[in-house]
């Protein structure tokens, strides 16, 4: 095979069953002569009339065009009539690729200064939670004072009293206003503590709302990263004028109402078992929560940002196989993408719920299960999606 590219001769190995891992002190006359027949047949197929084919992305995009058939899903291939069109589509799809790319991180620049200034809001809320952190304090000393009231003279500027919920009774200096009864001082720590404890409740509220803000922008950037067509780019962008994000167009306010065009992505396990993959939170919304009956099995990457994953039950059992290869695409369409021992929950769609006022693919769920995930090639190859490493 010296001499062909390395594409082809994975090719030819593959159709002839050939391990890559093979030395040559290996071969058999009989593998040397289903090599030849493969080539053979390959060299007809090129030269005859047989029709080249394109390889479709999940988004029914060609990404790259083959003068054979290759050892491809069926559905993630198209024939044409002739090797030029097969050029001319896929050069044309690729010249899309660099301005849909080219669109998609300016969308990513928004995004960035968007969680940029989230973050910093953050960490100013966590300041805040961590002085409101002294409303115990302010009750302690406020009982201190209460059960020493007989013992401090006006005018007093401290108190030194032992710490009853200290066990081993250590003591506590307490600052007292002067120009303050006993009394007075003890109601003024009561206000001081019940000032903090609802702040702690407004805070620790704001903090809940500002890291469900952030988990939105995360998934945001992740759809971005799963882009296989213009269409996807634009329900995106119409999203992010719609959280504020960007400015609305005229384009867009058409566009707001309208429940996603471009449907999730199809995925077809053996045994006709039909995976969906949302590409981004409208596409999860409308998945999750008016496609999936109740008891189909929803995945998704434990605490990543990712895509809604549903396996169609028909109220079947799902085989174990099949639930790998959710859980790998699940994995393959998350921020986790490229990496290993990935945690995948899932659970019945019964099981989930959208909170009032919720972003758009945000949901809670319970009673799940988790496996972890080491990516398989050969699933991701099985249905067409290219090596992470290479996105």
């Amino acid at each position: 095979l010296f001499g062909l590219s390395r594409p082809l001769q994975q090719e030819i190995l593959k159709k002839a069953g050939v391990p890559e891992t093979l030395t040559v002190k290996e071969v058999t006359p009989d593998l040397l002569r289903q090599l030849y027949a493969e080539i053979d047949a390959l060299n007809k197929q090129t030269t005859g009339k047989a029709f080249p084919f394109i390889q479709l992305d999940p988004g029914d995009c060609p990404q790259d065009f083959f003068p054979y058939q290759p050892s491809l899903p069926a559905e993630s291939l198209r024939s044409v009539p002739d090797l030029n069109s097969a050029i001319v589509l896929t050069l044309h799809e690729q010249s899309q690729l660099a301005l849909r790319q080219q669109k998609a991180e300016q969308l990513k620049m928004v995004l960035r200064k968007a969680t940029k200034k989230a973050e910093k809001k953050q960490s100013k809320q966590r300041q805040e939670l961590a002085g409101a952190d002294d409303a115990d304090t302010y009750r302690l000393y406020g009982e201190l004072i209460s059960v020493h009231l007989s013992t401090i003279k006006r005018g007093q500027t401290q108190l030194v009293a032992a710490n009853y919920y200290d066990p081993h009774g250590a003591t506590v200096t307490i600052a007292l206003d002067s120009a303050l009864s006993p009394v007075e001082n003890s109601q003024l720590y009561y206000k001081k503590y019940h000032k903090a404890k609802k702040g702690q409740t407004k805070i620790r509220a704001q903090l809940e709302r500002t890291a469900m803000e952030l988990d939105y922008y995360a998934s945001l950037d992740n759809a971005l990263e799963n882009l296989s067509s213009w269409a996807d780019l634009m329900e995106i962008e119409t999203e992010m004028v719609e959280a504020g994000l960007l400015k609305s167009t005229h384009k867009h306010k058409k566009l707001s109402s309208a429940k996603p065009k471009n449907q999730p992505s199809l995925f077809k396990a053996d045994d006709d078992w039909e995976i969906l993959v949302g590409r981004n939170n409208k596409q999860n919304d409308q998945l999750t929560m008016k496609t999936a009956t109740a008891h189909d099995l929803w995945l998704h990457t434990q605490k990543i940002p990712g895509s809604h994953v549903i396996i169609r039950t028909q109220g079947r059992p799902v085989p174990s196989a099949v639930l790998l290869e959710a859980a790998n695409l699940a994995v393959y369409f998350s921020k986790a993408c490229g990496s290993s021992k990935v945690p995948v929950d899932y659970t019945e769609k019964r099981h989930l719920r959208k909170p009032t006022g919720a972003p758009p693919g945000f949901v809670l769920y319970e009673q799940y299960q988790t496996i972890i995930i080491d990516p398989d090639p050969q699933v991701l190859a099985r249905y067409g999606l290219k090596d992470p490493s290479k996105r």
